[in-house]
């Protein structure tokens, strides 16, 4: 039969003969749960700031597409005004073609859907 050696200067207990954790121990497990708190802070203030940094871009998006709208618009308007200005087609063929122009003018120039900015790749 072999013995079981005899406890050490701390016995079966802590650093201190107190039962718990050792005090090293205690201080690590404080440490790391500040260190979470900060980087909890951290992480937060960082996702407040950056919410509000989309906020900005989603408006400045906005405003770009109104704007883009704008000038769409006045471009038909002058192309209009172009076109009414000069003799209208005495042909049927040329008829046609002028509708085919105000049709192809009227497409490209369309308005975008500025609420539904970002899903179908139609920006201003």
């Amino acid at each position: 039969m072999s013995e079981h050696p005899a406890p050490g200067p701390r016995g079966q207990k802590g650093e201190r003969g107190e039962p718990g954790l050792p005090r090293a121990v205690a201080r690590a497990v404080v440490t790391l749960f500040l260190i979470n708190a900060v980087l909890i802070a951290g992480a937060y203030l960082f996702i407040t700031h950056a919410a509000r940094e989309a906020s900005g871009a989603r408006a400045a998006q906005m405003a770009l597409c109104r704007s883009s709208n704008t000038a769409r618009a006045n471009e038909v308007n002058l192309w209009e005004f172009l076109i009414h200005l000069s003799q209208p087609p005495k042909t049927a063929q040329g008829r046609e073609v002028l509708a085919r122009f105000e049709h192809h003018l009227h497409t490209v120039f369309a308005p975008r859907d500025c609420a539904h900015l970002g899903g179908s790749g139609q920006g201003g």
